[in-house]
């Protein structure tokens, strides 16, 4: 028998999910929540309403951007707050007085070989639920997203 939507298999129902309840009963939701939901939905990672790093954050941290191993925090308006990154020792600048008391960096270090990297969506695509359709000349590539 299958649970009711935003119920676990064990029948919990949990109160924070990013998909919505019963489509009759839905609220309004933010821009940031309805786009989390569908990318969600395809397992396409977590969606980041607001990908650029916040202004508050150090120039070297603006330039180099989200890196593998950033701990932060997914704000309700689709920002990320950037906390430290778990593979910097605690001296590098940019962990410099935010890492957790007794913190030592992931060992063995990350091995740029076991990075996967591939281009799943080409330049110049787009991803649009089946209602969108795109108009004028130049050529791009569509994406169904259902």
């Amino acid at each position: 028998m299958r649970g009711e939507p935003g119920q676990t298999p064990g029948g919990n129902t949990s109160s924070r999910s990013v998909l919505p309840e019963n489509p009759q009963r839905q609220t309004a939701r933010s821009t940031s929540q309805i786009y989390a939901q569908y990318l969600l939905l395809k397992m396409r990672g977590f969606p980041l309403w607001i990908p650029q790093p916040s202004g508050t954050l150090s120039v070297p941290y603006r330039r180099h951007g989200l890196s593998i191993g950033d701990v932060g925090i997914i704000k309700p308006s689709g920002c990320f707050s950037f906390l430290f990154n778990i593979c910097l020792p605690p001296s590098h600048p940019l962990n410099s007085g935010k890492v957790p008391a007794g913190f030592s960096p992931l060992d063995p270090p990350l091995d740029p070989d076991d990075i996967l990297q591939f281009t799943e969506l080409q330049p110049s695509s787009y991803l649009a639920s089946a209602s969108i359709e795109k108009r004028g000349s130049g050529s791009s590539t569509y994406v169904p997203f259902p």
